[in-house]
């Protein structure tokens, strides 16, 4: 799940980078902006689910130890809000830096 969320970042990286080198103008904002959030939320979709993962495994451990249950028995009973993660540090960071980044070179190139 960590992979996938690499590759989400990864890919938005690249997209932003091949709208920015077609030129920026008004529209191109509003697109790069629905791109960051529409990524930003496949993002925090994996990361919930990875965490969702880590605490099942957490709990199948600590219930294999005390009873003889089958280890491949994996429901996830807990669920995790995507929107939730979308405001974790590691999440918001990245997305957040990127905005800035895309303000900023807005910005210069207005001025030119």
């Amino acid at each position: 799940m960590g992979q996938n969320s690499f590759a989400t970042k990864a890919c938005y990286i690249t997209i932003t980078v091949g709208l920015l080198a077609l030129g920026v103008d008004k529209q191109s904002n509003s697109i790069n902006f629905t791109i960051m959030v529409t990524f930003a939320y496949f993002d925090a979709f994996y990361l919930a689910r990875e965490r969702e993962y880590r605490i099942l495994y957490e709990h199948l451990i600590d219930v294999t130890k005390r009873k003889n249950i089958k280890p491949h028995s994996l429901i996830v009973s807990e669920k995790i809000n995507e929107f939730q993660i979308i405001f974790s540090p590691i999440v918001l960071m990245f997305y957040l830096s990127i905005f800035v980044i895309l303000i900023l070179f807005n910005c210069l190139c207005s001025f030119q």
